[in-house]
């Protein structure tokens, strides 16, 4: 039902809607590779990720406004500290993880390494 009142609300604004394979299959015959295709689809669907300042990255680059490079770098680590929330009490763990960095060039565009993603890995 929320699908169907979302899609009846796009149509009144004359947003167009296509199914994910379609729009895999559009970004492929345009030239890009799967980790471009990742890397754009993760940009513009992230909610929360404002590296870019204020707005949201998916506003800033629907708006126009695309940085003149984006450079991603991958790191990991073997003694990560992760807070475990156990009910009542808390305690920290030691983990392993790995993660993405990226980096934004242009002009309005933040400097320096940003968190791009993190997880836990295992040994």
């Amino acid at each position: 039902k929320e699908a169907e009142v979302n899609n009846t609300r796009l149509a009144a604004q004359k947003i167009e809607v296509l199914p994910h394979a379609e729009v895999l299959a559009k970004l492929k015959d345009a030239g890009l590779t799967d980790d471009d295709i990742e890397l754009l689809l993760t940009l513009m669907t992230e909610k929360t990720n404002t590296v870019a300042g204020d707005k949201p990255l998916s506003a800033r680059l629907l708006s126009g406004d695309i940085p003149d490079r984006i450079e991603i770098t991958s790191f990991r680590g073997t003694k990560g500290t992760m807070l475990l929330n156990m009910g009542r009490e808390s305690r920290l763990q030691t983990a392993n993880f790995q993660g993405r960095l990226i980096r934004f060039s242009g002009a309005g565009w933040p400097m320096g390494w940003h968190v791009l993603d993190v997880r836990l890995t295992t040994n």
